[in-house]
């Protein structure tokens, strides 16, 4: 399964691999069932994304899965976003993908309210 922004992940979902603050300090090793605590955790360590899998995860699969819609929709937020900025630097390159992943959560997180 991709990673899921922290703010989608729910108690009781698995890490699939070792969850690491930004120095490589492990927070949650992988296999782990998420409880509150993990959650607050990870959220004070700065940690922006999980990778949620495992044989016992209980996520509904067609729920999460990102349709061309959304990422199309999400594709055409972010553009809006950034259409006055030069497109050709590395690092605008590295946010606006960033900034793609976020929106493509949200409207994500919105399709998820309705299952």
């Amino acid at each position: 399964m991709p990673k899921l922004a922290l703010e989608n992940v729910c108690e009781g979902m698995h890490a699939r691999i070792d969850v690491c603050d930004a120095t490589g300090r492990l927070l949650v090793p992988a296999g782990t069932s998420l409880t509150s605590n993990h959650l607050s955790i990870l959220r004070k360590w700065g940690v922006l994304e999980v990778e949620i899998g495992g044989d016992s995860d209980d996520v509904d699969q067609h729920c999460l899965a990102v349709t061309p819609e959304i990422a199309a929709h999400a594709a055409k937020l972010t553009e809006w976003a950034f259409q006055h900025v030069p497109s050709d630097h590395p690092l605008i390159v590295v946010l606006r993908a960033e900034a793609t992943a976020r929106v493509t959560d949200q409207l994500l997180e919105e399709t998820l309210d309705g299952c």
